[in-house]
């Protein structure tokens, strides 16, 4: 797994996350999104695809993010659905 470049500013994430996979910056990313409301619980976020997309990564990379954020509770897929904020995810994430 491929880790960031300290002389790499390009999205997802800035020079401060350099040390950290880009699937990490991207689920960082996303908590953000949730926290900052721009998705609220039950929303459903975009596709795999779209979401690599947007943020200049690859889809397995988008895919891994998705898995660790499902991992600790914050996204639930749904298959044949999408994946959608759990209804306690602003709560998990300001768990300790």
């Amino acid at each position: 797994m491929a880790k960031r470049n300290s002389s790499d500013t390009s999205s997802p994430g800035n020079q401060s996350n350099s040390k950290r996979y880009i699937y990490e910056q991207l689920a960082d990313r996303l908590c953000a999104s949730i926290s900052g409301k721009s998705f609220l619980p039950g929303d459903r976020i975009t596709s795999m695809n779209e979401l690599a997309s947007t943020c200049g990564v690859n889809k397995m990379t988008a895919i891994k993010a998705v898995r660790l954020l499902e991992s600790r509770g914050i996204l639930v897929t749904i298959p044949s659905k999408g994946t959608y904020v759990a209804d306690n995810a602003i709560e998990l994430m300001q768990a300790p």
